[in-house]
């Protein structure tokens, strides 16, 4: 017997394709977002609740990245989280600044 093939990855590329193509990238942003805070949580157990500078200075040690970095990421995602609409390239960025921030 055949085992069942796993079709999560094909499942979340057709929802990944509807919000592109219906041009949804504040959707696909607020989703991303979510996502990262909740791998920032998990990964390195660091409450996402209340930011300040003890807690970029942690994040940063923990992550490996500078404590400019990632001040500059979260002003980045509070700045996207508050824009009535996103553009592609506003969220290309934000995929780039997300991964260059896993990557360190």
């Amino acid at each position: 017997i055949e085992p069942l093939k796993n079709q999560t990855l094909d499942f979340t590329r057709t929802i990944a394709g509807l919000y592109l193509d219906k041009g949804d990238f504040k959707s696909i942003v607020s989703k991303k977002i979510s996502l990262f805070l909740e791998y920032v949580r998990s990964h390195y157990r660091v409450s996402t609740q209340e930011v300040n500078d003890d807690f970029y200075r942690r994040l940063a040690a923990l992550s490996e990245n500078t404590v400019e970095d990632v001040q500059k990421l979260w002003q980045y995602m509070a700045r996207l989280e508050k824009a009535e609409s996103v553009s592609k390239e506003e969220l290309l960025q934000l995929n780039k600044a997300i991964k260059a921030f896993k990557n360190k």
